[in-house]
């Protein structure tokens, strides 16, 4: 079963390379999705994947790269993605995810 994750990373991790670790980490794990700025200096990623995969790759979130400080990682179940890929986005591009969710196993799409 797959599952989506909003998380919100803090703390040195603006202009580090951090979204592109998580990039590369989410690729190696078969995860979907998006990595991006947030307005408050702080990292946003949507993930989407397996469960077991999802627990690796909040594993990555806390660990960092070399030049990271991991501060706290928070994360909440969210509607799946319409994506195949992990992406580096900008914060404004976000709004216009498509988002994919069940209601009475019909699936939708939602812009």
């Amino acid at each position: 079963m797959i599952q989506c994750l909003n998380i919100k990373i803090e703390g040195n991790v603006f202009k580090t390379g951090y979204r592109y670790f998580l990039k590369q980490k989410a690729f190696l794990h078969h995860i979907s999705g998006y990595v991006y700025y947030k307005s408050d200096n702080s990292i946003g990623v949507l993930a989407q994947g397996k469960p077991e995969t999802l627990d690796s790759f909040l594993h990555y979130c806390w660990r960092g790269n070399k030049d990271t400080t991991v501060e706290a990682v928070q994360f909440k179940n969210t509607p799946l993605i319409s994506t195949d890929t992990f992406e580096v986005i900008d914060e404004d591009e976000i709004a216009s995810i498509s988002i994919k969710y069940t209601d009475e196993n019909n699936i939708k799409t939602m812009l």
